[in-house]
């Protein structure tokens, strides 16, 4: 159930009858009289404390689960798997998540270890290695068995994978060389949505310097930069996202495109 704040329904409100548009409630009835504003006021406070008194008892219930040591939802990380509420080794994924902490402690080259993984032809849930992927599991602090939540610490939820000695090596060589520091400041907006239409495989950003010193930008293929099992070229960062953001507009400035949303909409 969605709810709005009492101040963000009376702006609301407001807005509506600047416009000339009278809200009417379709679940109670409220008389258009001095006493339907102290009624309409009163079933406003009253939805707004059994909103706030529920997102209370469900961050509660959650904190109880947590003690517990069961799994409270989201995504599992890469290394895990559920059942019954319970956190479990993946055994399989486990093995290559130390091999990646023993080879980074080893001052072995994230990209060597991404070359080595994806020539034995191991993969990140079927899709290969990755820079942001290794990064990622290298940051990953359940690994050490340690799940944070806010400002709560959890040690019960996900059994250690990485040892305690590697991590420690591994959470130093961090200090002195933050994860992703290369990473571009640039937002890319296509980032994690688009997909090879040759391969399937998904699209990760590029930079490239030219010849005078310009930085350019560009979407490319995992399979192409990575793994070297695809043929689709590069293509520049503003052109790709031109196109995509015109084409975007385009649809949604259709009036039909706009009804058949709203009559989905409502058939929900």
């Amino acid at each position: 159930m969605f709810f709005c704040g009492k101040y963000e329904v009376a702006t609301n409100k407001h807005t509506l009858k600047l416009n000339g548009v009278k809200f009417v409630s379709a679940t109670e009835n409220i008389p258009d009289t001095p006493e339907g504003i102290i009624l309409e006021s009163l079933l406003e406070g009253m939805a707004e404390y059994y909103s706030a008194e529920l997102s209370q008892k469900v961050k509660r219930g959650l904190r109880e689960s947590r003690l517990k040591g069961q799994y409270t939802g989201g995504a599992v990380p890469y290394g895990y798997r559920v059942e019954n509420k319970k956190v479990y080794v993946n055994e399989d994924e486990a093995k290559i998540i130390r091999y990646i902490y023993s080879q980074y402690a080893k001052n072995v080259f994230v990209k060597d270890i991404i070359k080595d993984l994806n020539d034995k032809g191991l993969t990140h849930r079927h899709v290969p290695f990755a820079r942001t992927t290794v990064y990622g599991i290298l940051q990953n602090e359940r690994y050490s068995g340690v799940a944070r939540f806010k400002d709560q610490i959890y040690d019960n939820i996900y059994p250690r994978i990485v040892p305690e000695e590697i991590y420690k090596i591994v959470r130093k060589k961090a200090e002195g060389n933050r994860f992703g520091k290369h990473d571009s400041p640039v937002r890319y907006l296509l980032k994690n949505k688009v997909r090879c239409g040759l391969c399937g495989k998904p699209v990760s950003s590029e930079t490239g310097t030219a010849r005078n010193g310009s930085v350019k930008r560009y979407y490319t293929c995992i399979g192409r930069k990575v793994t070297h099992s695809c043929n689709k070229n590069i293509i520049r960062k503003e052109i790709l996202e031109e196109i995509v953001v015109d084409t975007t507009i385009k649809v949604f400035s259709s009036s039909q495109t706009l009804s058949d949303i709203a009559d989905n909409s409502l058939r929900k």
